[in-house]
């Protein structure tokens, strides 16, 4: 197990730092059929703990839409060869929410594209970007 570990990737030259890195017991369901396990069913995980004021994260949002499950997975995936599942572990005031989130290369080539059209903004030094107004912080205050 690891704690603050460094996660980098090489293809892409982004870093950042997970919370933990474990072995975890995965349930035997047809979801995690793909992970591949040891011969005891342990996985790799990979683990990152927030803290919310509001209560509960949208678990789903997070599963469908959340960068940081990608570029972790595949930084991970990049150095070990193995696409690890992704758990939040959301504290707040009403206890302690758990969920996973699962990415593979569509997801990954999906960030690559979103990051392309990113970089070609930057190059061609853009006066107004477009917003993105599909997020909960985008409010009047926000955006």
């Amino acid at each position: 197990m690891s704690v603050e570990v460094v996660v980098y990737s090489e293809t892409h030259r982004h870093v950042g730092t997970l919370d933990l890195i474990g072995d975890v017991l995965l349930p035997d369901m047809p979801e995690y059929e793909h992970i591949p396990r040891d011969e005891d069913g342990y996985s790799r995980g990979l683990f990152d703990w927030k803290t919310s004021g509001r209560g509960e994260y949208e678990a789903r949002e997070y599963q469908r839409w959340a960068i940081q499950p990608t570029v972790y997975t595949k930084a991970v995936y990049e150095a070990t060869g193995v696409n690890p599942p992704f758990k939040y572990v959301v504290m707040h005031e009403d206890g302690l929410q758990e969920f996973t989130c699962i990415r593979n290369e569509q997801d990954w080539s999906w960030l690559g594209e979103q990051c392309e059209g990113l970089a070609q903004m930057i190059e061609h030094n853009l006066p107004v970007w477009p917003k993105n107004d599909q997020h909960w912080l985008c409010a009047k205050k926000w955006c």
